[in-house]
């Protein structure tokens, strides 16, 4: 018991850690979710609340409305041949929005693994702590039932040992017989069989009742032997996991 007693208390520190795992990983995937979608939204979809930069947006408009076509051309072809730097940050960007998913579903898959283990870790402490209740009640039984069985004994050694007594007699019971004493009455006879009768049936029903009681004694030991095997095969099934 002491083995499954020890089994059942590292189930208990495993599922906690188990939920501890679980909530940091609950907690990256939000993180996760969150900045994946920042790279997925619309550029220029986000507020800005800084005031110079509207002012620089509203002078670039101006400034545009300003310039002719063929200007206009021009200063997109220079942009386009310039912006190698702002192409390299694109793809930068892309790559970095990828990797972000990707570590979104690994995340996402290993909370779903860690949320079943943690569903079998409950369900396996359950049937350890249900298998030692189940163990120690039987225990118990077996320990009244033994007890009473000591009783049952006594009582019926000591029945066997009263008629012996009265149907063959001892040495020192026939010398201290009183041949002064009257004979024994015909109703002294028959008081004497009845409780010979009576002590006779209490044998049989008490050796009745120890057969019973050894048979139910049977049994319960045959529980405590199975949930004992039971506890070992888990034991040792829990000990050749990596956690």
């Amino acid at each position: 018991m002491d083995e499954s007693q020890t089994a059942f208390t590292r189930s208990v520190v495993n599922v906690s850690r188990l939920k501890e795992e679980l909530s940091e990983l609950k907690q990256k995937n939000s993180l996760l979710q969150q900045k994946l979608a920042e790279f997925e939204a619309p550029f220029g979809s986000h507020p800005s609340n800084d005031q110079e930069e509207d002012s620089q947006a509203k002078q670039v408009k101006k400034h545009i409305r300003s310039m002719t076509r063929q200007q206009i051309e021009e200063e997109i072809e220079r942009y386009i041949a310039n912006n190698s730097e702002m192409q390299q940050e694109i793809n930068n960007y892309q790559v970095d929005m990828e990797w972000y998913r990707v570590q979104l579903a690994d995340s996402t898959q290993n909370l779903v693994q860690r949320e079943h283990t943690l569903g079998e870790k409950e369900q396996e402490m359950y049937n350890l702590r249900r298998q030692s209740m189940q163990a120690t009640e039987s225990l118990s039984q077996m320990l009244a039932i033994d007890s009473e069985n000591v009783e049952l004994k006594k009582t019926i050694q000591q029945l066997e040992h009263k008629l012996n007594f009265i149907s063959q007699g001892t040495p020192e019971a026939k010398g201290n017989v009183d041949f002064k004493k009257k004979s024994p009455s015909a109703n002294d006879y028959e008081e004497d069989n009845y409780n010979n009768d009576n002590d006779v049936d209490n044998i049989k029903a008490l050796n009745a009742k120890l057969k019973r009681l050894e048979e139910e004694n049977q049994d319960l030991q045959e529980q405590v032997e199975f949930q004992s095997k039971e506890i070992e095969k888990w034991i040792k099934w829990k000990r050749k996991l990596p956690f």
